[in-house]
């Protein structure tokens, strides 16, 4: 079944992130740069396009800084949102509510992030995103690689992108854009 998401693709110069990302992020060729607002879920076009309008007519653009790294409990690596990390948090909350309401996962908290890259010792299940022993090598490798690359990035919040994906997780496609 098609699903779709909610993401920003930040303006900003990605040459460095997408070096980690080439090496290091299985999903780098179906999708750039980006922060997840609302993850995969199957919905109606439609009507989560006008939900998501309504939500976004209280909105504003905002800044943010894309700074600091953490490792996920599904064993990514993340660069973190932290100026402007409450606002883009308040946004996924507003989100879902009404039609989404029913797909919020209280039992993972909501971490604004671009993903560098997976490290789980096997391969990574979407369907399943259930923790699985970290490569401690490799992440430590990728780690020191991301911390030398000084990763420091600000820009604004100014519009979202609903993608659609496949059923089979191999194509990522823009459908529609939002602006703040």
């Amino acid at each position: 079944m098609t699903a779709y998401a909610l993401v920003h693709f930040p303006d900003i110069d990605k040459t460095r992130i997408n070096e980690l990302r080439d090496e290091y992020d299985p999903y780098r060729d179906l999708i750039d740069v980006h922060i997840t607002v609302v993850f995969p879920l199957p919905a109606d076009e439609q009507a989560l396009s006008e939900h998501i309008e309504s939500v976004l007519r209280r909105w504003s653009p905002f800044t943010i800084r894309l700074t600091g790294l953490v490792l996920s409990f599904d064993q990514w690596l993340f660069l973190t949102v932290r100026e402007g990390e409450d606002r883009i948090t308040r946004l996924f909350e507003d989100l879902y509510t009404g039609l989404l309401a029913p797909h919020r996962r209280h039992d993972i908290d909501y971490v604004p992030h671009v993903g560098l890259g997976y490290f789980g010792t096997q391969e990574y299940d979407p369907s399943d995103p259930t923790a699985v022993p970290l490569d401690e090598a490799r992440y430590g490798e990728a780690l020191q690689k991301a911390e030398t690359a000084n990763l420091d990035y600000q820009c604004v919040l100014d519009r979202l992108s609903l993608v659609e994906r496949d059923d089979q997780f191999s194509q990522v496609v823009p459908v529609r854009e939002f602006v703040l």
